[in-house]
């Protein structure tokens, strides 16, 4: 037999491979005799995970291998692989992994429904309206975890909800009742019983209602004095389910107490009541346990107060305090014992708010034992000097105060 020298084109490819195969550190595909368990599919976030180049590399050395094998037996090569998971041949569709994935991220495409609509109803308008301002006061809870060291960021002001320009600081306007066709309306006169809205007897009104499609349940209904025409109460079916879902009370033709039910369950969770063509409080049922959690009182026009129960205890934890638009205070109960334990004051530097001093009362004595002062630096608070009342006496018996850096200077220690 003659032997023939083997080309110089096929030696260079052959170094190509074992030197792609080194770089990725001799990794190959699992045979199927692998031991038990080798072959089981991967998880779902695992298979939609884009290749690594070590990957392919590798892939790649054991496919070209098994051409080699089979064209030294005389077999026919195996197919190439189909493309790495997460890189879409041309005309894929995506995997039901990466659509379980997608969707539960956001909610926009349903799992085994791609073609679902995602439109929203009014009533999901408003329960993310509701949640978007609940998220304005409340997001600067993740940033404001009480500073115990020095140079301790919690200078970045309170977000403020979408809607006005001044979010929810200011307090918002009363809604008007929208103009209705009067040849639309159904009207006649009726009575409400006494106890039905709080009414000592029996109120004679006129209901007149709006059923713009006809099937018999209105869309909205409104009630007027008999005497003055002056509107006394109405009610909406703001999401077209059929259910009355909004109550609002009038004074004299003027709205003072609106009610709603956002999330279409049937029972009220959200209050809102208005003074002078302003809202004036504000109380939220977030979590639709029949508890009100939070409530936004407004003076002035402004935000004056927000009170919450964070922890759904049936207690007040945690209580802000605004003036002129800007948090000026807020008290904590921070260990969640039902007694407010730490009173944080805020300044305004360059016209951004900033810590200026954080009480604390870590025994549970009632009052302030631990008194911490800040600077601003660059729009950071830095904690400047820490004292502390150790008997709880009243009078300070350590002090610490700290360098600009935030490095800490010797201790002052009164006698007890």
């Amino acid at each position: 037999m003659i032997e023939r020298p083997i080309p110089a084109q096929f030696v260079h490819a052959i170094a190509g491979v074992l030197l792609l195969a080194a770089c990725a550190g001799g990794r190959s595909a699992a045979p199927e005799s692998a031991e038990p368990g080798a072959g089981r599919a991967r998880p779902v976030l695992e298979s939609v995970r884009p290749a690594r180049p070590d990957d392919r590399a590798a892939a790649a050395r054991a496919a070209w291998l098994e051409r080699q094998e089979a064209a030294r037996r005389g077999a026919p090569a195996a197919p190439s692989a189909p493309a790495a998971a997460g890189t879409a041949t041309p005309g894929q569709k995506g995997s039901p992994g990466k659509l379980l994935i997608f969707s539960s991220v956001t909610g926009h495409v349903p799992v085994g429904d791609v073609q679902r609509s995602t439109a929203r109803t009014p009533e999901q308008r408003e329960n993310e309206r509701v949640a978007e301002l609940e998220r304005a006061l409340e997001a600067e809870r993740a940033r404001e975890e009480r500073p115990q060291e020095a140079g301790s960021d919690v200078s970045a002001p309170p977000p403020a909800a979408p809607g006005s320009e001044s979010g929810v600081l200011s307090a918002p306007v009363a809604p008007a009742p929208p103009e209705l066709d009067p040849a639309q309306l159904s009207s006649e006169t009726t009575s409400v019983p006494a106890g039905s809205w709080a009414n000592a007897e029996d109120l004679p009104v006129v209901r007149r209602s709006l059923d713009a499609d006809g099937n018999g349940r209105p869309e909205e209904v409104r009630y007027f004095e008999i005497e003055t025409d002056a509107l006394l109460r109405r009610e909406e079916d703001r999401d077209l389910d059929g259910n009355t879902d909004a109550w609002s009370r009038y004074e004299q033709g003027v709205l003072v107490e609106r009610v709603l039910d956002t999330n279409a369950d049937g029972r009220p969770d959200e209050w809102e009541f208005y003074a002078n063509g302003r809202m004036t409080l504000r109380e939220i049922d977030g979590d639709h346990d029949g508890t009100r959690e939070i409530a936004y009182h407004y003076r002035n026009d402004s935000l004056a107060e927000v009170r919450r129960d964070t922890d759904a205890d049936g207690s007040v934890d945690r209580v802000e305090n605004f003036e002129h638009r800007r948090r000026v205070q807020l008290v904590e109960d921070a260990n969640r014992d039902q007694r407010m334990d730490t009173w944080t004051t805020y300044g305004v530097v360059d016209g951004q708010e900033v810590v200026a001093r954080i009480e604390r009362d870590p025994q549970g004595r009632g009052k302030p034992s631990v008194f911490e002062s800040y600077r601003a630096e660059a729009g950071k608070p830095v904690l400047e000097k820490r004292e502390e009342d150790v008997d709880g006496d009243g009078a300070i018996d350590v002090t610490q105060e700290f360098e600009r850096d935030g490095t800490p200077v010797a201790e002052q220690v009164s006698p007890l």
